[in-house]
């Protein structure tokens, strides 16, 4: 080969052709050429294909249909599904349900029931056994169940007409000391909200809080006052309860610790169980406290008469709360209290408040000046320690 092919060759540049007297540019845009060329080539057979296709199909809106057709498919298999996600969730956790579960585990799944679990189900009415079985349960777990139940009858129509039995039957002392207290305060303001209740339903529970309240502490009584003035706004069929006179033959009074000739004498209610014709009695309170079915408490024939005694209640509050019931339940100067301002209530916030309260003046004080133990000093002043006392020797 010549020198000059050899040299450009070492160096790395291509041999010059010695027949091509054309530079290296008009090859580079011969080539560019040629690809544009071929793109253009491709670009027509694709829409010749396109063509055929409409020319041969006649309706250019049936080109669209095995496209779609696919993506359906993609979008109803596997877990991708909806409908097929919701079923194996559901049929995990009612498998996990059957199992021996701890207890704080069990009150776990409760508590976050009706908010993470529920709504994922594909038929949220599965569940009605387990809530069923765990209000049944003593203790907090019937309490937090009966939330669950509330929700399947209020969202999901189910039908459970034991449910407000088993909230009466809930309400008892030991609810005062539970350590979920103020969520079961609020759920049962929830389940008792509602304006359709039976009239005999809603007296049955205003005299049940009532006569919880009489033994309560303050904080607890204050909480079921609210729930009593909140039921009898509510129902003004049933704020009867407030004041009625009875008027009954004096043979049908029946007086406290006489025995009963047809059964034992309710040492709560003060009146024979098995004979209701003796209810009405003055001085006798016909409700039946000791009944765990609301329909048969004869709540309806009864009045407050604990009002009267909360009255003159140890703690201020309490008793001025009282006077609510004395007024107007509707009209422009109707009150209505809020249940939640009355949860956080115990002895340390009520004593506060009593020590933080802002007093007109000094406090009046009045006593008589006692001169003796047993004689006093001077006849004209005749107190002494135990004058009123009488000893008989």
């Amino acid at each position: 080969p010549p020198p000059d092919a050899v040299t450009s060759y070492l160096v790395g540049a291509p041999p010059a052709d010695a027949d091509s007297d054309a530079p290296a540019s008009d090859e580079s845009d011969s080539e560019a050429a040629g690809k544009k060329r071929k793109r253009g080539s491709g670009k027509q057979k694709g829409n010749k294909k396109q063509a055929q296709r409409r020319d041969a199909d006649g309706l250019p809106l049936q080109v669209a249909m095995p496209t779609t057709a696919k993506k359906k498919k993609k979008a109803t298999s596997g877990v991708s599904d909806a409908t097929a996600h919701r079923k194996a969730f559901s049929d995990a956790w009612l498998a996990m349900l059957k199992l021996p579960l701890p207890l704080e585990i069990y009150k776990r799944i409760l508590i976050r029931m009706h908010k993470y679990i529920m709504p994922h189900f594909s038929q949220p009415v599965r569940l009605m056994d387990f809530l069923k079985d765990s209000s049944n349960m003593p203790g907090v777990i019937s309490i937090l169940a009966l939330n669950g139940l509330f929700i399947l009858m209020t969202q999901y129509n189910l039908d459970y007409p034991a449910f407000y039995t088993r909230l009466y039957q809930l309400f008892e002392p030991s609810v005062f000391i539970a350590k979920y207290r103020n969520r079961f305060f609020e759920l049962a303001n929830v389940f008792l909200s509602s304006t359709h209740l039976p009239a005999y339903l809603v007296a049955s529970f205003v005299k049940r809080f009532a006569r919880l309240a009489m033994s309560a502490p303050p904080s607890g009584c204050l909480v079921l006052l609210v729930l009593m003035h909140r039921l009898l706004q509510r129902h003004p069929s049933c704020r009867v309860l407030i004041h009625r006179e009875f008027k009954v033959p004096a043979q049908q009074v029946l007086l406290i610790g006489q025995s009963a000739p047809t059964g034992g004498l309710s040492l709560l209610s003060g009146v024979d169980s098995a004979d209701p014709s003796r209810a009405n009695a003055d001085g006798v309170d016909p409700f039946v406290f000791t009944e765990s079915d609301p329909a048969k408490s004869n709540a309806l024939d009864s009045t407050l008469w604990e009002l009267q005694s909360l009255a003159v209640h140890y703690s201020p509050t309490v008793s001025q709360f009282v006077k609510a019931f004395e007024a107007d339940f509707e009209g422009r100067n109707a009150k209505t209290f809020e249940l939640n301002e009355f949860l956080d209530e115990t002895y340390q916030t009520m004593l506060d408040a009593e020590l933080n309260r802002k007093t007109k003046g000094t406090a009046a004080l009045s006593f008589d000046k006692v001169n003796g133990l047993f004689e006093p000093a001077r006849k004209e002043i005749p107190q002494t320690i135990f004058s009123a006392w009488s000893f008989s020797g």
